[in-house]
């Protein structure tokens, strides 16, 4: 890595737990920011003052294609931000990280400030941006990165899709810290309403988490030795 270290920012803990052999070499540094930009942004910082000198966005995205299901990988080369602006990961790291992969959903990945909660909300994104994804904290790692001129790459699985509307309550039951609150979803499942959506969840949550661990071990090299070298 010729001394130079990957700071992996993640927005939910059992996110970070897909990690896998990432999680175990010696020339990185990740944290869980939990969700939104701000939260995001402020982690991506204190990644760099640890020593990194390459930024990765890891973790899920809300799906707004409804051609994509849930597991579909995306490694986008624009990311919209909500002022408009199209920040580009860099561009000979995510060829080194494509090659190694395999297959990946084409498209771009939009910024949200707030978990997407219904069908409609991930339909007028869509609309206004083109993009088939959207995430809380990508744009955020790589306005980080573009101010302090160093590479960065977004690596995101689609969770929940376009077509579903999230369990009532579902963004109340994530904490500050990017855990889940088990007291909250078990409250919600009280009611019957909520049983069909929580367990569609809980499914694409499991099919997420296998692709982003799948990841993880194919793109191994390219992502712990191509980050920190990529210009």
């Amino acid at each position: 890595m010729n001394n130079r270290r990957l700071g992996i920012l993640v927005g939910m803990r059992w996110e970070a737990n897909t990690l896998g052999p990432l999680r175990r070499t010696d020339d990185l540094v990740w944290l869980v920011s939990g969700p939104g930009p701000e939260r995001a942004a402020r982690a991506a910082r204190t990644l760099v003052e640890q020593g990194a000198s390459a930024l990765l966005s890891w973790g899920v995205a809300t799906g707004l294609d409804p051609l994509l299901s849930p597991g579909s990988l995306l490694i986008p080369e624009v990311v919209h931000g909500r002022d408009g602006e199209r920040l580009r990961p860099d561009a000979r790291w995510r060829a080194a990280v494509l090659a190694q992969v395999g297959e990946v959903a084409r498209g771009e990945l939009a910024e949200t400030a707030i978990v997407l909660q219904d069908a409609s909300a991930r339909r007028v994104l869509r609309a206004s941006t083109g993009a088939v994804a959207a995430d809380m904290e990508s744009a955020a790692v790589l306005r980080v990165a573009h101010s302090f001129g160093m590479p960065a790459l977004v690596i995101r699985v689609v969770l929940d899709i376009t077509t579903t509307d999230l369990p009532a309550g579902w963004a109340a039951a994530v904490t500050p810290e990017g855990r889940i609150a088990v007291r909250r979803i078990a409250a919600q499942l009280l009611h019957p309403a909520n049983w069909a959506p929580a367990l569609a969840l809980a499914q694409a949550r499991r099919q997420a988490a296998h692709r982003l661990m799948t990841t993880a071990a194919r793109g191994f090299d390219a992502l712990a030795g191509e980050g920190a070298t990529a210009t």
